[in-house]
């Protein structure tokens, strides 16, 4: 059993696992997409400014960011069962709270307690799959993925009409019931891991002598985790600017509400399919800067069309920006392609998405700023532009290949 727990190569412990890892997954993204659709409809009980919804748009960046820091502390503390256990239960909790009341002091509260569980998850997912699935790391990180892009496309879907039906409250509050169930699923995880027996659970955890040197290292000192963190940090900030305002800004160009949700929808949609290309190719390809190029490519199209012709072209623009994150697949795999170790994935892991999420923080934000000032869409979508073209620095720096805990430079 201890095999299997460790490994998740057969048997029921090793599905326990998986099915463990796949729901925690599917509730990565959902809290977030779960809002734009409804947001008028919030907006109506729960008085948002431009700016202040903005705010709302920038708060998962933040809280991932904050997760980047947080996490770490955590781990050396709690088993990674037991954390991600906790997570989802904060997350329900959270996603329970936030449509009680009219107080925007209570909605921020608990969005802000939502965001921080699901980031601390975005984490801690790389090092589950080194620890649980170290010889099928491609293969568990396209699942996780695809079901994270899954995450990130239902709640656009079906929140207008059941808000329609039952209200914007119970709408928002249904997403709580996926973190129940991958709370419950860690839990089954971790009662498994301790009926192996005190021994056999302090060696799974223990890790080995080379991660106390991973634990040493200095990833600030090294262009290419900046050049990943840098990469994370754009395809976050065009991502997480488009959930926040991408209906408002359809629905500014003409379109209905339904369809502006629709629209958001098919964003979302358009992930579920990018990991299951990009990771195979990620762990095959010897030079991955095409990959950059294309996702810029893709980008430029899409932000170039919504800024001339919104509601001409619609679904070619929202499926060129939709595609353009492919490099959150690369990033993905990269944090264990370029770590041997599990406490090596875990410190790249927090660096690059805790760096990532807070160099991309101001994005919602400023696009919400900008579309104030100028009481349009262009110069928020210019703004975006440029953050895309910067992707291809990024990519010259973080694409080298190598282990992070073979560079001496990273080292006391």
């Amino acid at each position: 059993m201890a095999d299997a727990l460790a490994s998740g190569a057969r048997g029921r412990d090793g599905t326990l696992v998986l099915l463990a890892v796949a729901a925690t997954a599917i509730n990565l993204r959902g809290v977030v997409t779960i809002l734009s659709p409804i947001a008028d409809r919030v907006r109506a009980d729960i008085p948002f400014d431009s700016v202040t919804f903005g705010m709302i748009g920038s708060l998962p960046q933040l809280l991932f960011a904050g997760a980047g820091f947080v996490t770490p502390l955590l781990l050396r503390r709690l088993p990674l069962d037991v954390l991600a256990a906790l997570t989802m239960f904060v997350g329900c909790v959270a996603q329970l709270l936030r449509p009680l009341g009219d107080s925007v002091v209570l909605f921020f509260a608990a969005t802000a307690l939502a965001f921080l569980g699901i980031g601390i998850g975005n984490i801690i997912m790389p090092p589950l799959v080194k620890r649980y699935f170290p010889h099928r790391i491609a293969g568990m990180t396209t699942l996780y993925s695809t079901l994270m892009g899954v995450s990130t496309t239902i709640p656009p879907l079906y929140v207008v009409g059941m808000a329609q039906a039952y209200g914007w409250r119970r709408a928002m509050a249904s997403w709580a019931l996926p973190a129940a169930l991958a709370c419950l699923l860690w839990c089954a995880v971790a009662v498994r891991r301790r009926q192996i027996g005190t021994a056999a659970a302090d060696a799974v955890d223990a890790p080995p002598a080379v991660d106390d040197s991973a634990q040493r290292l200095r990833l600030w000192r090294s262009g290419q985790v900046w050049g990943i963190t840098g990469i994370m940090a754009i395809q976050s900030m065009i991502v997480y600017t488009m959930f926040a305002w991408l209906p408002s800004l359809l629905r500014d160009a003409g379109l209905d509400e339904a369809l502006a949700a629709a629209y958001l929808g098919l964003f979302s949609l358009l992930g579920i399919f990018m990991p299951l290309i990009i990771s195979p190719l990620t762990e095959r390809m010897r030079r991955l800067h095409p990959l950059v190029i294309v996702s810029t490519v893709l980008f430029v199209i899409g932000l170039v069309g919504l800024m001339v012709a919104p509601a001409t072209g619609t679904t070619v623009w929202v499926t060129a920006v939709g595609l353009g994150p492919l490099t959150f697949s690369l990033v993905l795999n990269l944090i264990n392609l370029r770590s041997r170790t599990q406490a090596g994935s875990a410190q790249l892991s927090s660096f690059v998405q805790g760096g990532g999420y807070l160099l991309a923080f101001a994005g919602p934000m400023a696009f919400g700023v900008l579309h104030q000032i100028t009481g349009g869409w262009v110069w928020p979508l210019a703004l975006m532009l440029a953050v895309a073209l910067s992707s291809m620095l990024c990519g010259a720096l973080g694409l080298r290949e190598g282990f992070i805990e073979d560079d001496p430079l990273l080292r006391d």
